[in-house]
């Protein structure tokens, strides 16, 4: 979170803010936009780090008693349509937090099954950019949420680099890129 993938991978595959196709026709795959188009329908706002942490358990964590299902729709919703774009053999991009290595593995393996190639662009930053930019955006998480998040996938990074050997790129982005 707050590394800039939604940046890095606009600038690099050209896609528009608003839509999620690139220039060159993939797809993008992003829960996010859709937990995000969620919470403002339903007018919960998406500054989450800011919600009484009951509103926030309730929207986020499936195992909390009074959970709504909210993120569980989002991530349904998401994985409905990544199917759809794979029964299509359609060209992706996966924009999401590497925090769960087996994960992504295993979704890698998935793909390659039916005939797709894999590359990963490793969009890193530090802590603190992370936390500063986190700060600064609509949809902010909080920052233990975060901080943990950011060490899992540094802890991946080395694992990420022999499952994607020779697909595999880092792009660090510490600093804020510019489209050059």
């Amino acid at each position: 979170p707050g590394s800039g993938k939604g940046f890095v991978s606009g600038e690099l595959f050209g896609i528009p803010k608003k839509v999620n196709v690139s220039a060159h026709g993939l797809k993008v795959v992003n829960q996010d936009k859709e937990l995000t188009r969620m919470l403002n329908k339903y007018g919960f706002g998406t500054d989450l780090d800011d919600m009484p942490e009951e509103l926030f358990k309730q929207l986020t964590d499936p195992d909390y008693e009074d959970y709504s299902g909210l993120r569980g729709r989002a991530k349904e919703l998401t994985k409905e349509r990544q199917k759809m774009y794979m029964n299509g053999r359609l060209g992706m991009i996966i924009d999401g937090t590497g925090h769960k290595f087996q994960k992504i593995q295993t979704r890698k393996k998935e793909l390659e099954e039916i005939g797709y190639d894999c590359y990963m662009v490793f969009v890193n930053t530090s802590l603190e950019v992370a936390l500063k930019r986190n700060s600064e955006r609509n949809r902010k998480l909080p920052e233990d949420l975060l901080t943990k998040s950011w060490k899992d996938v540094q802890n991946n990074l080395g694992k990420f680099q022999g499952l994607f050997s020779g697909n595999f790129a880092v792009v660090d982005n510490s600093k804020f890129l510019s489209e050059k």
